[in-house]
């Protein structure tokens, strides 16, 4: 496993997790509304965006196994996410993604927080960062909300979840 730049030729295996039902019924965005076209538009533009890093998972023999992301990095904070191809759940890969965009955006981005949120209905992702130790909180302020452009009437509709670099490095 590793995480690598995204390349034009991930759209066709991206494109097929943004089709799949069971894989964005619980990611609050019709991706399944998404073209081929979209994906490389996608993958071209997040090869020179400075706000937002976006790197592809891969197995062993570089095969597209999803994407992870650090979003709207401003202030020295950023907005985590992933999502994985549907052959990806369950071999560690989600694990192995987390662990390593926190290192980069902790050690090499300087960060110094790094939120998500989750809808309360995505078990498998609830399941998965409550197993692996993160901890969930309320946000006590609109920063996280209007970061990731949130709307507070939708506050209730996820659980949230943030690390600071220093509850990084004692991990």
């Amino acid at each position: 496993m590793k995480l690598r730049a995204l390349k034009l030729e991930d759209a066709n295996r991206m494109l097929e997790w943004m089709h799949n039902d069971d894989i964005v019924s619980n990611l609050g965005k019709n991706f399944k509304s998404y073209t081929l076209q979209d994906c490389k538009d996608f993958i071209s533009h997040s090869q020179t965006d400075k706000s937002n890093l976006n790197l592809a998972i891969t197995d062993d023999k570089d095969n597209y196994m999803g994407t992870v992301s650090l979003k709207h990095i401003i202030d020295n904070t950023a907005e985590f996410a992933i999502v994985l191809h549907p052959k990806a759940i369950g071999l560690g890969f989600a694990r192995f993604a987390i662990h390593n965009i926190l290192s980069i955006g902790f050690n090499k981005l300087n960060l110094k927080e790094i939120y998500w949120n989750v809808l309360k209905s995505n078990i498998r992702a609830i399941k998965c960062y409550d197993k692996n130790g993160y901890e969930r909180f309320v946000p006590d302020s609109v920063k996280y909300l209007t970061l990731g452009g949130y709307s507070t009437s939708l506050q209730d509709q996820f659980y949230w979840y943030k690390i600071t670099k220093e509850e990084f490095i004692k991990a």
